[in-house]
């Protein structure tokens, strides 16, 4: 199959998991979907989140990433998260990897905004095997106006992974762009350590916020 057609059996995917998922829901996670084209692969990112009950919410996210050699790998997780107190929630975490078990995980998350400077941080032990990991996912974003119509897009994750024998993996993703509305493009930078290496993969993203 193509390039062409696998992203838009990707974009298909979106448009049906935000009408299942009530995408227009007013919630601390904006819904997203994003596409990255890089110097080794394109990558289609998407969050939806809903509330299914009061102080509880659901977050999806899928990112399924195509690289120059036509092979598809694609990774996705679910949380169910209930507020404890101010910006601090109890988060049950699934993860989804295709030819592999489910992985579930359990911790806490905080989210604060002050300004226009947001922060959100997650820290999960992983619940399944013999093995135990601990996963720290921590995103930073930074959306100041520049004139009423335009915002400075300034976004930063990353997410380590670590076992019993030491760090497993990391992964850094950096996006500079401007926004206009909900729908925002710019540069963009993904970084992947592994077993020693890293993987960066450089490029440009176009982003709508729905």
């Amino acid at each position: 199959m193509e390039i062409k057609q696998k992203i838009k059996r990707m974009v298909a995917g979106v448009a049906l998991a935000a009408s299942l998922l009530g995408a227009g829901s007013n919630l601390a996670r904006a819904n997203s979907a994003e596409v990255m084209v890089g110097n080794t692969n394109t990558t289609l990112d998407v969050k939806v989140s809903t509330e299914v009950a009061p102080k509880t919410n659901l977050f999806v996210r899928n990112r399924t990433t195509i690289d120059y050699e036509n092979q598809v790998s694609n990774f996705g997780l679910a949380d169910l998260s209930y507020n404890l107190i101010g910006g601090l929630d109890a988060v049950a975490e699934v993860q989804m990897i295709p030819e592999a078990e489910l992985i579930p995980r359990l911790g806490l998350g905080y989210f604060n905004k002050v300004a226009d400077l947001s922060c959100y941080g997650l820290a999960t032990a992983g619940l399944s095997g013999e093995k135990v990991d601990a996963e720290v996912f921590a995103s930073l974003s930074y959306t100041p106006k520049i004139t009423d119509d335009l915002q400075l897009k300034l976004s930063l994750e990353d997410v380590s992974n670590f076992g019993q024998e030491g760090h497993n993996f990391s992964a850094q993703r950096f996006r500079a762009g401007l926004g206009v509305e909900q729908y925002e493009a710019g540069l963009a930078a993904d970084l992947t350590e592994a077993a020693g290496e890293i993987s960066p993969a450089v490029g440009v993203y176009a982003k709508i916020n729905f």
